[in-house]
């Protein structure tokens, strides 16, 4: 287990370097100027000197500077749209929105997920079953812009449980503020969870040890709880990794809908306004959290079930 821990994180620098190169060129290719994107355009003589400046003039210099920049001082460099701020002050300062956002939808998902899936497995056929594939067709279906704006319109513009002032940016959100967002985040994760859930309890429910745990005269109920829920819970735990990544940085238009200026909205603004020091930057931090939370759900695998050596899996 320690040679496979190891040989994983190994590996993480080179994937990362894979994804910094691609990423650059895309952003390099795109046309727009970070520096002209403004009311007022700027002379020719003023645009060199900024990109001499950021290391903009040569596509080597930029390509070369910035991976300098994060290795020996761990810094991503100054944000090219908002030049009084570096990219890691920004950072800093939206990325507890998007956790804190990102948290409450993946709790929200694996709790009702797994609940609506344990029940339609457990009731197959029955009302709880069809709510249960009723709420996955909803999540699959209905795009997270859609449900985001339903919620903003019915739960705060007509009904008025929300305050408006709610979704306004700022800092120190509270839960009221996020529980929106997080209903609309939480949707399609929690459907995907229903799905994986009900196929693999009903595989578990059919098992041998089951029926001879049965047998035994154990309860119905501490059967499930016991014995199934953990075996099912495996391609749960195979698809937590990315969702977790997706949620836990939050959602580019959930965050846009509600205002909420996190990861989300930040990565959005910089596309638009070409700031590739920032682009470069919120892709490196969501695939370094891909890789480390797809290499934690591979050693969960072992304690989830003692009988998987993720070390002798190829």
């Amino acid at each position: 287990m320690k040679s496979y821990l190891i040989r994983r994180i190994l590996q993480f620098p080179l994937i990362l370097a894979i994804i910094y190169v691609v990423t650059f060129c895309m952003v390099w290719v795109v046309p727009g100027d970070p520096f002209q994107n403004s009311d007022r355009a700027m002379d020719p003589e003023t645009v060199q000197r900024l990109k001499e400046e950021y290391r903009m003039d040569k596509w080597y210099n930029f390509l070369t500077y910035y991976p300098y920049r994060l290795v020996v001082h761990q810094d991503f460099g100054p944000s090219l749209r908002n030049k009084e701020f570096s990219v890691n002050e920004l950072i800093r300062e939206r990325w507890p929105v998007s956790l804190s956002l990102g948290f409450i939808a993946l709790v929200i998902a694996i709790v009702i997920g797994m609940t609506v899936g344990t029940l339609s497995a457990v009731y197959r056929d029955g009302l709880l079953d069809w709510l249960g594939m009723s709420l996955t067709m909803i999540g699959i279906s209905v795009p997270a812009f859609v449900t985001a704006a339903v919620l903003l319109l019915v739960f705060v513009a007509y009904l008025d449980w929300f305050p408006a002032g709610s979704t306004a940016v700022g800092a120190g959100l509270t839960f009221s503020q996020l529980f929106l967002p997080s209903i609309a985040l939480s949707l399609a994760p929690m459907a995907y969870i229903v799905r994986l859930q009900r196929v693999s309890m009903l595989d578990v429910l059919g098992a041998d040890f089951v029926r001879t745990a049965r047998a035994k005269g154990l309860a119905k109920p501490w059967v499930i709880i016991k014995h199934c829920l953990r075996n099912a819970f495996l391609p749960v735990l195979s698809y937590l990794g990315p969702a977790a990544a997706i949620t836990l940085t939050g959602s580019f238009v959930v965050e846009q809908v509600f205002a909420l200026n996190g990861l989300g909205k930040t990565f959005v603004d910089s596309v638009t306004n070409r700031d590739q020091t920032m682009i470069l930057a919120l892709v490196m931090i969501y695939s370094g959290l891909v890789l480390f939370l797809n290499l934690l759900v591979d050693l969960l695998y072992g304690v989830i079930d003692p009988r998987i050596d993720v070390a002798e899996v190829k």
